[in-house]
């Protein structure tokens, strides 16, 4: 078979071949991508039967030609960018004969990349954008858990199960529904805020426990949205791979106290904050603001989030790559904004990445 000029190969032995690629940031590895393919085929890209590779996939098979020119890969191991006529034969971690990916450089021109970006014209993925609450940690739950130790420890204190239930339920509706403290707060006027909602709550006869309350509620609060391991053990990962924001509605102290508490400063290499900007989340310019910091285009990234109104429909006002909806709570899917990918829980994330050529190549969201 006669090889043209940035043509792309598929030989494989096995059921299914794997495809590294490299991320901008630290020049290290990316997630290995993978899909399903024929046993002992070999196609042109001019050849692919309808039933073997999707159009779709297609497309995004030449992204990923775009990022290997634009990147280099590496041979053994020594990097080495690709030049003229260069043939690239990528290997499975696994074995050498499982398969072979062959790309058949472009003669008439040498494909360089003077600032070193992973690929951003193309369209490759280079960052991913996570929300905070109940898409990082499970704020709706901590809260919950909260409330039954407040509710256990007023039973403690003497009071009736009845009443110390009443208590806490009407905190927990009065603290989700209040408004937001003024956007200047500072973490005084935070606990002065939060008190106060505590006082309503609380009959008059009980107010000499407010000091108790509101110490106990905040420490155990604080420490239900700590990261899971598994959480932290993604972030880990992926920071290695790809640039990592986080963007966050809120007010500004509120939501700061959660990401201090948590150390989130090591994983993401940007953080907005709603209540530090003039804009939240669906509006797409707190999206810019993050990119901005990341020095990527919207194109470039992947959001997370918990959240249709906000997350998803802020990501397609911005032209982000892809959105993936964390559907905990088993929501019917809405016909707009549609999220690209659906999963349960924010680990997941790994799965997607892992198998999108495969979803794209069946259509799958």
């Amino acid at each position: 078979m006669k090889l043209h000029h940035s043509d792309v190969f598929v030989l494989t032995s096995a059921d299914r071949w794997r495809l590294g690629l490299r991320s901008r940031k630290n020049n290290k590895k990316a997630p290995v991508l993978r899909s399903s393919g024929p046993p002992g085929a070999f196609y042109s890209s001019h050849e692919l039967p309808e039933n073997v590779l999707s159009h779709s996939f297609l497309q995004f098979l030449s992204v990923v030609v775009g990022c290997l020119l634009s990147r280099g890969v590496r041979r053994g191991s020594r990097e080495r960018r690709m030049r003229l006529s260069d043939v690239l034969f990528i290997p499975t971690r696994t074995s050498l004969t499982d398969w072979l990916i062959v790309v058949v450089m472009d003669l008439n021109g040498d494909h360089d990349d003077s600032n070193g970006s992973f690929a951003s014209s193309n369209g490759c993925i280079s960052t991913i954008l996570f929300d905070l609450d109940n898409t990082l940690i499970h704020t709706r739950d901590a809260d919950d858990t909260t409330i039954e130790t407040m509710t256990t420890w007023l039973v403690n204190k003497g009071i009736s199960a009845n009443e110390s239930q009443k208590i806490t339920s009407d905190f927990l509706q009065r603290f989700r529904e209040a408004p937001a403290p003024h956007h200047d707060t500072d973490i005084e006027g935070l606990d002065e805020y939060r008190r106060n909602i505590w006082l309503l709550a609380l009959p008059k006869k009980h107010h000499e426990l407010i000091d108790e309350v509101y110490s106990l509620w905040k420490s155990e609060r604080l420490h239900q949205l700590s990261l899971k391991p598994e959480v932290s053990d993604m972030l880990d990962d992926l920071s290695s791979d790809f640039n990592l924001g986080l963007i966050t509605n809120g007010p500004s102290v509120a939501q700061w106290e959660k990401i201090t508490e948590l150390g989130c400063e090591k994983y993401f290499s940007s953080i907005v904050v709603s209540g530090d900007t003039e804009v939240e989340k669906p509006d797409k310019d707190i999206y810019n603001i993050a990119c901005d910091k990341l020095h990527v285009s919207p194109s470039e990234c992947i959001m997370v989030g918990d959240k249709i109104e906000t997350d998803i429909l802020g990501g397609v006002n911005a032209g982000v790559g892809a959105t993936i909806w964390i559907n905990d709570m088993n929501k019917n899917e809405p016909i707009a904004p549609k999220p690209d990918f659906t999963i349960k829980d924010v680990t997941q994330l790994q799965d997607i990445l892992l198998t999108l050529p495969t979803i794209l190549q069946n259509g799958d969201s």
